[in-house]
């Protein structure tokens, strides 16, 4: 009796008959049954082996597949603190995709009071690690942002954002490399991870010389493969097509093996980075998936933008191509050393939507040479491990908090998959592909009214 009240205490539910992907290694499992206590995984096994307790929910989960929750390693939510509606808007638009932890990388204090109403229960949405506010940019540009006038007030910004409750420190462009070795020193004294970008003063070597934990959008790496007696290193401001004619691809070995000897995760942003630099019409951007959750107010200010960039420059096409090739390769190389590459998709932005971009980045991984296993592992054990939360997330095992994606058909077959969602689990609450479809209806209704 005592069992069965710690069971219904505690809403136990059993995911019964599917194929689960842990992700711990290389193995799948068929026919299995995952049960859940409150928030944690109590029992993985053969589904005719783990008894169901009476009263347990039972979710039929045969022919289906059984994967981690997807870890987004690079978001931004809404920077008002009074913006409760729209942050829970984008909650829902990450969740509903299967992303059911991420890091935010442009932190401010109303976002460490969502992370800990998150992990309390008392709001819905992807478990949070929050970056301080970005040392780089002009003071006052955003909230919490200091003026640095000496190394030593870089250096006091990153001890002041440990005390402040951050999980890292935020790295921007627009910092000298004195400030930088000093906001470096400052997060190790700090016991915080170094997160973001590459100043151009500061340069890959640096920050590989001083172990940067991780570098967002292949930031550096480019500037890298020009070589050190180029002219265009003097040039404060380089066109695209002068840098692309400078590189020199066969530096990129040397880059990937410094990358693998500072032991430094790259989180490439590979779908947000094919829309800021690109030389699409409107109309081709318009089809992009997930537009329909955002205003199409906001969609039209997007496409006047983007008539008169292509009107200032009507011959980008090959520039930009020529770009992303290089930067998929730049990833391809990074991987096949063996090093971290991470699911990280800066969204929402411009062209980029909450959720839906995760499948978007997941999918050019694949084009730039992951499998899809290794695609997967991008998106859960990898980043799991970078955060220091394995023992949290990112596979499937007993003790492991309940952040699950069930999908319809074999991720490992084809990545894509990944849209094909059954329910999505987070934190223990199962919630139904009808009932996930019912909030993105809602969402894409509400952007139609807003005009």
């Amino acid at each position: 009796m005592l069992g069965f009240l710690r069971f219904m205490l505690l809403d136990a539910v059993a995911i019964v008959g599917a194929t689960v992907i842990p992700m711990d290694s290389e193995r799948v499992l068929p026919n299995q049954t995952v049960l859940v206590e409150g928030q944690r995984i109590v029992a993985v096994g053969p589904a005719d082996r783990v008894a169901v307790p009476k009263g347990a929910r039972r979710i039929d989960a045969a022919g289906k597949f059984l994967i981690p929750g997807l870890v987004d390693t690079h978001i931004h939510i809404p920077p008002e603190g009074s913006d409760d509606a729209r942050a829970a808007r984008e909650f829902r638009l990450f969740l509903a995709h299967g992303v059911t932890t991420a890091r935010v990388m442009i932190g401010q204090v109303e976002h460490l009071g969502l992370r800990d109403r998150i992990a309390s229960g008392a709001w819905l949405g992807p478990t949070l690690y929050v970056a301080s506010p970005p040392l780089g940019i002009k003071a006052g540009s955003l909230p919490g942002v200091p003026e640095i006038k000496a190394p030593e007030d870089a250096l006091r910004f990153a001890l002041d954002a440990k005390r402040a409750g951050y999980d890292g420190v935020k790295v921007l462009d627009g910092m000298s490399r004195e400030e930088y070795d000093a906001f470096v020193a400052g997060a190790r004294e700090a016991g915080l991870p170094v997160w973001g970008h590459v100043p151009d003063p500061v340069g890959l070597s640096r920050a590989l010389a001083a172990r940067q934990d991780s570098i967002d959008h292949l930031a550096g790496y480019l500037e890298a493969l020009i070589p050190a007696d180029s002219p265009l290193h003097k040039q404060e401001a380089i066109r695209l097509a002068d840098a692309l004619a400078a590189i020199d691809e066969g530096l990129l070995p040397g880059a990937v093996a410094a990358t693998r000897a500072a032991g430094i995760a790259n989180v490439p942003t590979l779908d947000f980075w094919s829309v800021l630099v690109n030389a699409a019409s409107p109309g081709e951007l318009r089809k992009r998936p997930g537009l329909e959750y955002v205003p199409a107010k906001q969609v039209a200010e997007w496409s006047e933008q983007q008539r008169k960039a292509r009107e200032r420059n009507p011959r980008a096409g090959e520039v930009v191509y020529r770009y992303h090739a290089l930067r998929a390769r730049i990833v391809g190389a990074l991987h096949a050393a063996g090093l971290p590459v991470l699911l990280g998709t800066d969204s929402p932005d411009t062209w980029n939507v909450a959720g839906v971009s995760a499948l978007e980045e997941l999918k050019l991984l694949v084009a730039a040479g992951f499998t899809a296993r290794a695609a997967l592992h991008a998106a859960t054990r990898g980043p799991a491990a970078f955060l220091k939360g394995e023992a949290e997330y990112g596979s499937i095992a007993p003790g492991r908090r309940a952040d699950l994606v069930l999908l319809d058909a074999d991720p490992l077959v084809d990545i894509a998959n990944l849209s094909r969602r059954a329910g999505v689990m987070v934190r223990g609450r199962f919630l139904p592909a009808a009932e996930l479809d019912g909030w993105l209806r809602e969402i894409a209704a509400a952007a139609k009214q807003d005009r």
